[in-house]
């Protein structure tokens, strides 16, 4: 199964707002993540109310500090349903389409392998030739605390079955209503995960895409993310 994911800090309409710095204490180290940054066991318990160990392990230190010692964090989720069918000949694309689909459609749709078909109507099928059919699930996610007023959202893409036709995928984020603070360095994260390998996006990866210009819908952030 692949996974992608697009985290930022404070793209929502809030305003941003920077709480006083954390200072460490000293209980024992539990967990430390892909960017070196330790989280006691009662600071992890906190910041699972509102990510997954994935999102965890790859957020940057100063995303982390603002709710490591926030007992009090809630999320809102929303999950919407799509199938991709992607035309190809002679191994190249020739169209492709999403379609939202309903929670139902795509539970009953295969388990691991994307659906291929050839034309029928050749007399000889041409392997290079073929229709294939794929579903992924998007997750739009709100996490927030009681400790700041900043929001934090997390973007996720999962393909139910991994498809032969691959390119990259592009994940995107813009408010669509006036916001003055969406693209802060180092307020920003994501990954790519499949069969137990992680790819973790930086705030420094040159895989962002950032719009930053006045108004609504002028602002937004997208990470690009290449299949190997």
């Amino acid at each position: 199964m692949k996974k992608l994911v697009l985290f930022i800090c404070t793209i929502s309409v809030s305003i941003f707002i920077f709480s006083m710095p954390v200072h460490a204490t000293d209980k024992e180290v539990y967990f430390v993540n892909m960017n070196g940054v330790e989280l006691t066991k009662e600071q992890y318990d906190n910041l699972l109310k509102g990510f997954s160990y994935d999102t965890i392990n790859t957020m940057s230190a100063e995303m982390i500090d603002m709710l490591k010692n926030d007992s009090d964090i809630h999320t809102t989720k929303k999950e919407m349903y799509v199938k991709s069918e992607v035309e190809c000949q002679d191994n190249e694309v020739v169209d492709s389409k999403q379609t939202v689909i309903s929670k139902e459609e795509y539970e009953n749709s295969p388990d691991s392998e994307p659906i291929i078909t050839h034309n029928t109507k050749a007399l000889v099928p041409v392997v290079t030739d073929y229709h294939e059919t794929a579903y992924k699930k998007i997750s739009f996610q709100i996490t927030y605390g009681a400790s700041v007023a900043a929001k934090f959202v997390t973007l996720t893409n999962v393909w139910k079955q991994i498809p032969k036709t691959k390119s990259f995928d592009v994940l995107a984020i813009a408010p669509d209503v006036f916001s003055l603070s969406f693209n802060i360095d180092s307020y920003r994260s994501g990954y790519q995960k499949w069969d137990g390998n992680t790819i973790n996006y930086s705030a420094s990866s040159k895989n962002w895409k950032i719009v930053n210009g006045f108004g609504t819908l002028k602002k937004g952030i997208g990470v690009i993310t290449k299949y190997s």
